[in-house]
């Protein structure tokens, strides 16, 4: 038998021994446990694709930084289509397990800007979940000193209704 063809016999049998992994698409993983900015994944189909350990998460929006429930689906990319670099890229939809995140922070180094028609912020009131805004008429304490909230407008026009101050 000849040198290459044993090369062949050789890597026909370690092709045998380790399975192939299709990773050049979405992969879908169930988020396992949290670690900081990092996360242990299970896989949604664990015949065909193994877990991942210490996963990173590169969410596509600059600035943004969420963390995810342990259950929350997401999808595994793998950078240059190496196996030795996966990378959350996304979060299942709004009807999905673990759509919304435990926290969630949005960073910029100049102006963050909130534009709409209408502006919601808070829990609506919920106890123990945080605090809504602050609105005119409650009362607020800055050092020792508290008193309603007031807004004073030009010309003593009303504040537009849809404008939310926080």
């Amino acid at each position: 038998m000849t040198t290459d063809a044993m090369l062949d016999d050789l890597q026909a049998i370690a092709r045998g021994a380790v399975p192939e992994i299709d990773i050049l698409g979405l992969i879908e993983y169930s988020v396992f446990a949290v670690d900081g900015d990092n996360y242990d994944l299970r896989p949604t189909d664990p015949e065909k694709y193994p877990p991942i350990p210490n996963c990173a998460v590169k969410p596509g929006i600059p600035g943004l930084r969420a963390t995810m429930a342990v259950g929350a689906l997401v999808y595994v990319s793998f950078a240059n289509g190496n196996a030795a670099k996966p990378v959350i890229i996304a979060v299942a939809g709004p009807d999905d397990q673990g759509f919304t995140p435990v926290s969630l922070s949005l960073s910029a180094s100049g102006t963050v800007k909130i534009d709409g028609a209408s502006v919601e912020l808070g829990n609506g009131g919920v106890p123990g979940i945080g605090s809504p805004p602050i609105r005119v008429g409650d009362t607020v304490q800055i050092g020792t000193t508290s008193g309603p909230i007031s807004i004073v407008t030009p010309f003593g026009t009303p504040p537009t209704p849809t404008k939310v101050l926080v």
